[in-house]
């Protein structure tokens, strides 16, 4: 796995995760989402919310949903940021599609993200497991 395709991996996961969190906001009008089903109980703990979201489920501090063709699983960060990744999640990303499934390991992503860390590619917040890019 070259930088190139892994970058271009977590765009598309990030992409992914933009399009089910706009999915949310155009049927329940709230942007935090997560304090939208935990405090307010405005959106339900887990169902289906439409025709391009197939399935949901809030978790901890994240959202897992199914849309055609691919799964995406994500925590809300900072400032509500949705932008974060990490190896587990962009793995199973991968594996919820077909044209993806086995094409990367666990520890090829895993690898794959230190280096970009190293290169200052990425970042994390302290005591936090989400990456997101740097603003270079």
């Amino acid at each position: 796995m070259d930088t190139i395709e892994l970058i271009e991996l977590i765009r598309e996961f990030q992409q992914s995760v933009k399009e089910v969190v706009i999915e949310f906001y155009n049927v329940y009008g709230e942007a935090d989402l997560l304090t939208a089903c935990r405090s307010n109980k405005i959106i339900p703990r887990k169902g289906k919310l439409n025709s391009k979201v197939y399935k949901y489920a809030f978790h901890g501090i994240g959202l897992y949903a199914k849309t055609k063709g691919k799964e995406v699983d994500f925590d809300f960060g900072p400032d509500n940021r949705t932008d974060g990744f990490d190896a587990w999640r962009l793995n199973a990303y991968l594996e919820s599609q077909k044209v993806y499934k086995g094409l990367w390991s666990y520890p090829d992503l895993q690898i794959g993200l230190a280096k970009l860390a190293s290169e200052g590619i990425i970042w994390k917040y302290p005591d936090a497991s989400n990456y997101y890019f740097s603003e270079k």
